[in-house]
């Protein structure tokens, strides 16, 4: 886990959009802001979907894995709208190869 440095240039939308990319990864998407701290947020958020999604076919452990994920959650939307970037380990890069692979990054994540 790190604090990467702050950016004084993020706007208010930014930091909003940010912060929503939370809850689902692709709100970002609706208020049309693709800028490189609004895609860091989504792409660690799309891989706490994944972390969910893979949790929930194990039941004894799903339980467990929500309540963890919901608190990751709402530190990292506090964060976001704090204009900082926090990266939650080495699994970020895992899933933002596993994008760039896919061919994900340029519809959804980054700007073209």
């Amino acid at each position: 886990m790190e604090t990467l440095a702050p950016n004084s240039n993020i706007t208010s939308q930014e930091k909003l959009s940010s912060a929503l990319a939370y809850i689902f990864f692709l709100i970002p998407l609706l208020f049309d802001k693709k800028t490189e701290y609004v895609s860091f947020h989504m792409v660690q958020s799309f891989w706490l979907l994944l972390i969910g999604m893979i949790a929930w076919f194990i039941p004894f452990l799903w339980a467990l894995v929500r309540v963890v994920i919901f608190f990751i959650i709402i530190f990292l939307m506090w964060k976001a709208y704090s204009g900082e970037k926090y990266k939650l380990g080495d699994l970020y890069d895992l899933v933002y190869k596993l994008i760039q692979t896919t061919g994900l990054t340029q519809v959804f994540f980054f700007k073209k």
